[in-house]
């Protein structure tokens, strides 16, 4: 990390037209070291992305053939754990034991995004498709724009080379996990980098992700959940203690706790990496806007966990097949290739599947407590508690899907709601506390909404003057 930021500053300083050619060598290094011989499935895999999306870019459905190829090709990799060597020929066989740190398929998945955002860019550049900011296409990058401006900016047809291309689908502090960034705010910060981003900026974070992996490690050593789960050993902790099952609460307090380890430590991974891309002055989309215990609607979510993917899934999937016109129809395939893109395992289809569900009662309650006839006083305390009331259920509800998804699988659901419903005391007193939880949700929220008011404030009254 050290020597990439001090090698990358140095370039910048000395010889800026450079850039992206360092980035490339370090980043070819760097995949040798990771990858070994199968560093060649990436550059194939990556070169063949840039010449079907330059060959496609003209064509009223080449976006269609471009997604044909990368989810075949994806599909192909998986299915295949890598295709070994020895399947292409007996003779390559030996190249197989030289495959590197880190098996090269598990991290295509990121890659393939940023070959489709490459793809897409560059199609409705040449369409001269507008955004949804309905930005000039005369616009020139600017350090004061925030990365969804950036996204939404008009290239140069240039920007749109080999070079850049590689530079952004292999850049070195986001390949292995992220954050994703879209072509277009990659390419704009190359002409003009992001203002924000400042030697104190990148050194206050990087001490927020430091607490964060304190906090991690303190869980992990002092908790028993994570081994309980691993293990599957809900019977024998129990049998320990002389009782036939584990008590409804406890059978919640694992999952739940699992969530939050999970939190925890997809934030420490993607705030490090963050971190390190903003030392090399380019900034990239924040995945964990919130903690798992601020979210009380699946579409807050999505736009909080994992927000650099639920920024891709909208702009490249979400409103080219209809945006919210098509919401009941289109979040289908698109939590289905949310489901696929992590892995190909039954028990994400279900998690999946279930979030989709989720959605359409989530879409009717909101749309009902948007009506006059419902709660003519929005801003009363009644509406506020019926609010709570609605969102306490879709807690609820998150917290199922994400535990079959992520903790229990879909074998585990039966007896789990078994022993839970076997108390019929137990959910009630959940749903009370899940409604008490999102009253103080919702006032964050007021919290939020007034500061980020009287901050357009002040920038207005800063523009005026």
């Amino acid at each position: 990390m050290a020597a990439f930021v001090a090698g990358s500053r140095t370039v910048q300083a000395a010889a800026p037209q450079h850039r992206l050619t360092y980035y490339v060598a370090f980043s070819l290094g760097l995949l040798t070291v990771l990858h070994g011989a199968a560093v060649l499935y990436v550059l194939a895999l990556t070169a063949a992305g840039f010449i079907i999306a330059k060959a496609t870019a003209d064509m009223p459905h080449g976006l269609l053939l471009v997604w044909a190829w990368h989810c075949g090709s994806f599909l192909v990799v998986r299915l295949t754990e890598g295709l070994p060597f020895a399947l292409l020929s007996p003779m390559l066989a030996p190249m197989d034991a030289h495959r590197g740190m880190l098996r090269w398929h598990i991290y295509y998945n990121l890659l393939l995004l940023r070959m489709l955002s490459f793809a897409s860019d560059c199609h409705w550049q040449r369409e001269r498709r507008p955004g949804r900011l309905r930005i000039p296409p005369d616009t020139p990058p600017h350090p004061d724009q925030d990365l969804r401006t950036r996204s939404e900016l008009w290239q140069e047809p240039g920007a749109f080379g080999l070079r850049m291309y590689l530079a952004y689908c292999l850049y070195p502090p986001t390949y292995i996990a992220g954050p994703t960034s879209t072509f277009n705010a990659f390419a704009s910060q190359m002409a003009a980098p992001a203002a924000s981003v400042t030697a104190a900026a990148v050194l206050l974070y990087a001490v927020r992700g430091l607490g964060c992996w304190v906090c991690m490690e303190v869980l992990t050593h002092s908790l028993w959940f994570m081994a309980v789960v691993r293990g599957q050993l809900w019977l024998a902790l129990a049998a320990a203690e002389g009782r036939p099952h584990l008590s409804p609460l406890e059978m919640c307090l694992v999952p739940w706790w699992i969530m939050l380890v999970f939190w925890l430590k997809f934030t420490v991974i993607w705030r490090f990496f963050r971190a390190w891309a903003l030392a090399d002055g380019v900034d990239v989309p924040e995945n964990m806007r919130r903690c798992i215990c601020n979210n009380y609607d699946i579409a807050g979510f999505w736009q909080n966990w994992h927000a650099s993917y639920n920024l891709w899934l909208v702009r490249y999937m979400y409103i080219p097949m209809g945006g919210a016109s098509w919401r009941l129809l289109n979040v289908w395939p698109i939590f289905t290739f949310v489901a696929l893109w992590h892995d190909l395992e039954p028990r994400l289809l279900g998690w999946a599947w279930l979030m989709a569900l989720f959605i359409a009662p989530e879409l009717l309650v909101k749309w009902a407590g948007r009506q006059p006839w419902c709660f003519a006083d929005k801003a009363g305390r009644t509406f506020r508690y019926a609010a709570g009331l609605a969102a306490a259920f879709n807690v609820l509800l998150l917290i199922a899907a994400n535990m079959v998804g992520f903790v229990l699988g879909l074998d585990g659901v039966r007896p789990f709601l078994a022993q839970v419903l076997g108390e019929p005391r137990f959910l009630p007193v959940v749903l009370l506390a899940c409604f008490c939880g999102v009253q103080l949700m919702l006032a964050l929220r007021d919290w939020e909404a007034a500061r980020a008011q009287r901050s357009a404030a002040v920038q207005y009254s800063k523009v005026q003057s």
